[in-house]
């Protein structure tokens, strides 16, 4: 509250007034800032107004398809009925079980209704139909040519070691060899 009063005192000081580089405020200074609150607040009352529609449209649009979902789905104790459930899928088997039976079985063909004297030329060919079953095998064929001699393999394992061989023959005598030591000197005789 001093600094309040202390500013008002400098305020209505003449020197301040003399030193301030500031220029003293106008009316329409004023008025603008009161007419910018004035337009912010109005934009803030329409932005809220505006949320406020958008919500209760989207709510609205929520509670429309929550209805047609339960329009489209039948009431869940329907499904739950266990005869209902059977009679639904044993029917459903059953026109899986004809559709592959069609698929497979062969189709019966009927004679045209044409009079024996009737000469007319056949008509275009249909579409080309399904492939049929694999026939049985016949007898293999005769044995053909021997191929092209194949690559060198690789070295094998070493075989065994064999059984000890027979001795030899006895070989000649040697040279006399050279001794390091020597000649033998006379016998010593002890008496």
């Amino acid at each position: 509250m001093e600094e309040a009063q202390k500013g008002t005192r400098e305020a209505d000081n003449p020197e301040f007034k003399r030193t301030s580089n500031a220029p003293p405020t106008s009316k329409r200074v004023r008025h603008c800032s009161d007419f910018s609150g004035v337009v912010c607040c109005v934009l803030s009352i329409f932005s809220l107004g505006f949320c406020i529609l958008v919500h209760f449209r989207t709510s609205d649009l929520q509670t429309r398809v929550i209805n047609l979902e339960n329009e489209r789905q039948p009431p869940l104790s329907a499904w739950l009925s266990v005869d209902r459930m059977e009679v639904a899928i044993l029917s459903r088997v059953d026109q899986l079980v004809d559709e592959k039976l069609k698929a497979h079985l062969p189709k019966v063909r009927l004679v045209r209704d044409a009079p024996s004297n009737c000469l007319c030329p056949p008509g275009p060919p249909g579409e080309k139909g399904k492939h049929g079953r694999r026939g049985i095998p016949g007898p293999s064929g005769p044995p053909g040519r021997d191929g092209f001699p194949g690559n060198k393999g690789a070295l094998g394992l070493p075989g065994r070691r064999g059984l000890k061989g027979e001795p030899g023959e006895k070989g000649a005598p040697g040279d006399p060899g050279i001794s390091i030591i020597g000649p033998r000197g006379p016998p010593v005789s002890l008496c």
